[in-house]
């Protein structure tokens, strides 16, 4: 049986940003949410998927999150190596939580 990799993406609001002494910008971030969401297939056909807490919140899930590039909005492209200096303006810390 073929193995079938599916990425998807969700957008959200950032709330609490505060500026260091240093001048640079401190935002909370959350990777995700629990929930059910609704995806746009290939071919334009809306699917809905529910992603529950026990999955999403799974303490070595989280943690493949720390020191992950963060973007402002999605880039056009999936970040790679070769990429990265374009779209990367900062990275998760490894405090990454449950909301």
């Amino acid at each position: 049986m073929k193995t079938k990799t599916v990425t998807r993406f969700d957008k959200g609001e950032l709330h609490g940003a505060e500026k260091t002494p240093q001048g640079f910008l401190r935002v909370p971030v959350y990777a995700t949410r629990a929930g059910v969401f609704s995806y746009k297939t290939g071919d334009g056909k809306i699917i809905r998927e529910f992603r529950p807490p026990e999955e999403v919140f799974k303490a070595d899930s989280l943690a493949t999150l720390a020191g992950a590039p963060v973007t402002l909005r999605h880039p056009p492209e999936m970040i790679t190596p070769e990429n990265v200096s374009l779209y990367q303006k900062g990275y998760a810390l490894e405090s990454i939580k449950q909301d």
